[in-house]
């Protein structure tokens, strides 16, 4: 299972979330993490998943895939049901907990103990990531991407009971490196966790998907939104904003990528937008990047982000981005060459930047913004940040 490198060693990877039958496309920022760090390192993510209906199984079933330096192994777990709320929820607690020993420890038997462990989004892997430091003397590195440390968060790390909470402390504490795919989201940890320091490492793009394609000139304009549609995405003042557009008269179209399309039709029949607005599934990534490379501009109106990764896939096709004006953007995003910014929560200003962007598409240099995106955030330049990261823990 585990491929030569330099060394026959690996790195044990315990995210929080991770695309698998259930949730295809949760974490998969992650997974895309691991393929980036996996050319230069032996790689092995461990993730258990809960399989509350027993879709997958009815006791427990282990799926292992591997690829040259990635290994990533999945257990879906169906839990005993007593059909008592805070009982089950123990029971599936207990569950999900013996389930990573188990699988750590019959890992190790068989390949030995690993470099280090790497946790992503600590908050469900906390108390194991302590375990593991702990039992086999490993250092421990944590990368966040949860947004629910950011003040503007509605459900973050404060909701989560006391038990979790204390876990997740110690995990940030007792990490060798912490590190955050955006200064905006270090700075929160620094100032909710208490810790010292936080590294950026960002987000990553798969350049052999999301890359410059040369296309026919399209009429009228075209947008497109990518999202889960959560409140935080802002789409009613997207829409509010595509309706002061339509009342001037312009031609365009925009697609909307979003899961729950039901709860948004009502806002396109309100504002007369059946004409401009078409809704699109979920989709693989080598589909989304053929409607992102037939589109003239993405727009991402988020209230808050911690990244943002679909901004930096639109910009390695070498379109540019409507954004609003955050300072998670500000950290990456470059106005007037791969974006406009648009004020917080003001729909007349988002308007105004789709209307500039409809006169003056031909202004933005799609090959640079495509080469300097690659140069930035490929997995080449992201997993050798990762690898030197490694370097110094291992030093």
């Amino acid at each position: 299972m585990i491929q030569n490198k330099e060394k026959n060693t690996y790195a044990l990877w315990l995210p929080s979330w991770y695309p698998n039958v259930l949730t295809p496309l949760n974490g998969d920022f992650i997974k895309r993490h691991a393929e980036a760090v996996s050319l230069y390192e032996n790689i092995v993510v461990l993730h258990i998943q809960k399989d509350e209906m027993g879709v997958v199984t009815k006791n427990t079933k282990e799926t292992i895939h591997t690829t040259d330096s990635l290994t990533e192994i999945i257990v879906y777990y169906h839990p005993p049901k007593t059909h008592i709320g805070i009982i089950d929820k123990l029971l599936s607690y207990i569950w999900h907990r013996r389930s990573y020993r188990k699988f750590i420890q019959r890992l190790i038997v068989k390949n030995g103990k690993p470099r280090f462990v790497h946790v992503h989004v600590a908050y469900k892997v906390a108390g194991i990531a302590l375990w593991v430091k702990r039992k086999y003397g490993l250092p421990l590195i944590t990368s966040e991407h949860w947004s629910g440390y950011l003040k503007e968060a509605k459900n973050g790390w404060k909701q989560l009971l006391y038990i979790e909470r204390h876990f997740l402390k110690r995990c940030f504490l007792e990490s060798n490196r912490v590190t955050s795919v955006s200064k905006y989201l270090g700075d929160a940890l620094i100032e909710e966790i208490r810790i010292d320091s936080v590294e950026v490492v960002p987000n990553v793009v798969d350049t052999n998907i999301f890359n410059l394609k040369e296309s026919a000139i399209k009429s009228p304009l075209q947008f497109i939104h990518i999202s889960s549609g959560g409140p935080e995405k802002n789409i009613e003042l997207i829409l509010e904003a595509c309706s002061i557009i339509k009342k001037k008269g312009l031609d365009y179209k925009v697609w909307l990528v979003i899961p729950n399309k039901k709860k948004i039709e009502p806002t396109v029949i309100r504002w007369n937008l059946t004409e401009n607005i078409v809704f699109l599934d979920e989709m693989p990534q080598t589909k989304l990047a053929e409607y992102i490379q037939n589109s003239d501009a993405l727009i991402l109106y988020s209230r808050y982000e911690t990244f943002g990764c679909v901004v930096i896939e639109a910009n390695a096709c070498g379109i540019p981005a409507i954004v609003s004006d955050l300072p998670t953007f500000r950290e990456y995003c470059v106005e007037n060459k791969t974006a406009l910014f648009a004020g917080m929560n003001n729909s007349s200003m988002l308007a105004r930047q789709m209307m500039h962007l409809i006169e003056n598409k031909d202004s933005f240099d799609r090959q640079t913004i495509a080469e300097q995106t690659r140069q930035r955030f490929s997995y080449e330049t992201v997993g050798q940040q990762f690898k030197e990261l490694y370097t110094t823990i291992s030093s």
